[in-house]
């Protein structure tokens, strides 16, 4: 299948795409990726407690 315009016009098309309205979806995604990392890292970096033995169930 051949493209329906040629290279010079797809390039103008492609330069005139911008994105709008982005930003703040993406900062917030930043956000929480960040908060997720960090939970997810003092989970494993978290030392197990000890257990005495001394429990009663």
């Amino acid at each position: 299948m051949s493209d329906s315009v040629d290279k010079t016009k797809r390039s103008e098309v492609m330069k005139a795409v911008k994105s709008k309205g982005n930003k703040s979806t993406e900062l917030k995604f930043i956000k929480l990726f960040k908060n997720f990392v960090t939970l997810v890292t003092h989970n494993v970096t978290a030392k197990p407690k000890k257990r005495d033995g001394n429990h009663q169930f």
